[in-house]
């Protein structure tokens, strides 16, 4: 069962001296990965992360272990991650251990910055539409530290749906936009709980962590 959090959380517009918390852009990009598909945000999320680490999996391991499984990204986000709990061999043949988990509700300011300072990637779930929700990869954030606590006012993300819909002779495809794979959100309290910008509310957090076995 997921963890909820019952922490009250604070966002609101910072001074100006906000500071930029977390791993530069340049030291994230070469471990961006499109999604599968229109879909497996989570799990090309996952993978993502992983590699960040130094787990040097073939591409779309995640998701190719998830639906060996029997799973599907419409499934509970639980349900995808206890399947990809698991020892799998990297591109060397060395057994890599992968521990996640999944905690439902927006995180608090000061658990976004704790492993953001230590250079901690961590995976949202943004609620995009009624009926479908989707994950991002956070990597910075904007904020404001100080006695008082931190107050945080955008945040970085890597999004492996960096797709936008053009119209070809076959009709309206997605077309891959290097463009939207990193991008800057405000963070925004709206009427349903805290937005990332216009992606949508955020729902849950996602933690990885990969060990060399």
């Amino acid at each position: 069962m997921p963890i909820r959090l019952m922490i009250l959380l604070l966002f609101i517009p910072l001074s100006s001296h906000a500071q930029f918390v977390g791993i530069e852009k340049s030291k994230f990009e070469s471990h961006y990965r499109a999604q599968y598909d229109l879909f497996w945000s989570r799990a090309t999320s996952v993978e993502m992360v992983l590699s960040y680490q130094g787990m040097d999996l073939e591409k779309d391991a995640i998701v190719d272990k998830a639906k060996e499984a029997g799973v599907n990204e419409s499934i509970k986000i639980v349900e995808m991650l206890s399947a990809i709990n698991t020892v799998m061999q990297d591109k060397s043949g060395q057994s890599v251990q992968v521990l996640s988990q999944y905690t439902a509700g927006p995180p608090s300011p000061i658990f976004l910055y704790n492993q953001l300072v230590e250079s901690k990637p961590v995976i949202l779930m943004v609620q995009s539409s009624r009926t479908s929700d989707r994950a991002v990869v956070v990597t910075g954030m904007e904020a404001n530290v100080s006695d008082q606590g931190v107050v945080v006012s955008s945040l970085y993300v890597f999004d492996p749906y960096s797709y936008e819909t053009v119209m070809t002779a076959n009709g309206w495809l997605p077309n891959q936009d290097k463009n939207l794979e990193y991008l800057e959100y405000s963070l925004i309290n709206g009427q349903k709980g805290l937005r990332l910008g216009d992606a949508g509310y955020i729902t849950g957090v996602i933690m990885v962590d990969g060990t060399k076995m």
